[in-house]
């Protein structure tokens, strides 16, 4: 997320800096704030695609695996949103990930499932 702007930033300065701190909002920063918004409906999008029509994307392929429907509704949507919350509260996460269930939490209230696939 904070690559296009430090990468904007470097294009300004020519210096190349890890981190930088300005107390005012420069014009080229509208440019890296779009960016990292459409890198990150992108890639909602890239999965919300794959997982519509039933295809596995690259990662999922490796590991041999695929996100299925379980109901008739899935909300794609719903299941990222509780992925985010239950990821982000960290001393949450951990209680919901170690479980020894198949399904997690953003599958069930999504009404989706990852299962493992064979290998074609």
């Amino acid at each position: 997320m904070s690559l296009p702007a430090l990468v904007m930033e470097y294009i300004a300065t020519g210096v190349w800096q890890w981190s930088f701190e300005r107390e005012v909002f420069m014009p080229r920063d509208w440019v890296s704030l779009v960016i990292g918004l459409a890198s990150c409906f992108g890639g909602y999008y890239y999965f919300k695609w794959h997982f519509d029509r039933g295809a596995q994307t690259f990662g999922q392929h490796l590991l041999r695996f695929k996100v299925l429907p379980s109901r008739d509704h899935p909300s794609f949507g719903t299941r990222t949103f509780v992925a985010w919350l239950i990821l982000s509260w960290w001393p949450f996460w951990p209680w919901t990930l170690f479980r020894k269930r198949q399904d997690y939490m953003w599958d069930t209230t999504s009404g989706t499932k990852a299962r493992r696939v064979a290998v074609s």
